[in-house]
C-alpha cells in the first residue's frame, strides 16, 4: 500500500495497518508537497517525494489517501489514478460494518471505533473518523470527510465535497447539499443547500463555499 501523505492522517492510518501486521516493504508514504520530511518515516517506512517513483510501484501496491481535507483528496486521487495507480480501501480492525445492504467505495480511510448500521451506502474517496456514527438507510456521498464523534441519524444523504465536524449530529431525514461544511458541535435539524456552511446550535447557514469541482 502506498499511503498519499506522510503527516497527521498518514501517522494515524500507520498505526491502523501496523496492527495488521504489515511489514515496512509493504508500505510507502507519498508526498511531493512537504519539505521537511524525513527518508523515512520513523526510520523504518520510505517516504517517496516524486510521482514517477509510485509508477514503479503501482503494478504491485495499491494506494490509500492519508490527508483529510475532501478537495485534497479528491486532487491527489485524480493525481494517483491518472498516474496508472489503483485505489485501496483502509479500515480498522475495530470498525464495526453492518453486513446487509451496506456498501463503501473506494479510496476510503474508516477509522477506528466507527459504526455504520445496515442499508448504508458510503461513496469514493471518503475519510470517516474516529467514534464516527452512520445510521440505517443513509447515504454518503464521494469525498465526504466526517470527522471524530459526528452522529448522522437514519434516512440522511450527504452530498459529495462535505465536511461533517467534530462532534456534529444529523437529526433524521436531513439531506445535505454538495460541497457543505458542517461546524463542529452543530445538529442539523433541516435540510442544507448546496454550498453552504453552518454553524452555531442549532445549525444554521451563516455563508456560502465557493463552487466545487471548480469549472
Amino acid at each position: 500500500m502506498i499511503i498519499v501523505g506522510a503527516k497527521g492522517l498518514a501517522k494515524e492510518l500507520l498505526e491502523i495497518v501496523y496492527l495488521k501486521n504489515w511489514k515496512p516493504n509493504d508500505l510507502y508514504f507519498f508526498d511531493n508537497v512537504s519539505k521537511d520530511l524525513p527518508d523515512k518515516l520513523y526510520d523504518n517506512y520510505d517516504i517517496i517525494m516524486t510521482i514517477e517513483e509510485c509508477k514503479s510501484l503501482f503494478k504491485t501496491h495499491l494506494f490509500c489517501l492519508g490527508v483529510g481535507n475532501p478537495k485534497v483528496r479528491y486532487k491527489l486521487y485524480k493525481l494517483m489514478k491518472s498516474n496508472g495507480g489503483e485505489p485501496g480501501n483502509v479500515i480498522a480492525d475495530s470498525a464495526d460494518i453492518g453486513s446487509f445492504g451496506t456498501t463503501i467505495g473506494t479510496a476510503c480511510t474508516i477509522m477506528n471505533n466507527v459504526i455504520i448500521t445496515n442499508d448504508v451506502t458510503i461513496g469514493d474517496g471518503c475519510l470517516i473518523n474516529i467514534n464516527a456514527c452512520i445510521g440505517h438507510d443513509s447515504k454518503i456521498g464521494n469525498f465526504v470527510e466526517i470527522c471524530p464523534s459526528v452522529n448522522i441519524s437514519g434516512h440522511v444523504t450527504v452530498g459529495d465535497f462535505c465536511t461533517l465536524g467534530t462532534g456534529c449530529i444529523i437529526l433524521p431525514n436531513v439531506t445535505i447539499g454538495n460541497n457543505c461544511s458542517i461546524g463542529a458541535g452543530c445538529v442539523v435539524h433541516q435540510d442544507v443547500p448546496d454550498n453552504s456552511i453552518v454553524s452555531c446550535l442549532p445549525g444554521r447557514i451563516v455563508k456560502n463555499n465557493p463552487p466545487f469541482p471548480e469549472s
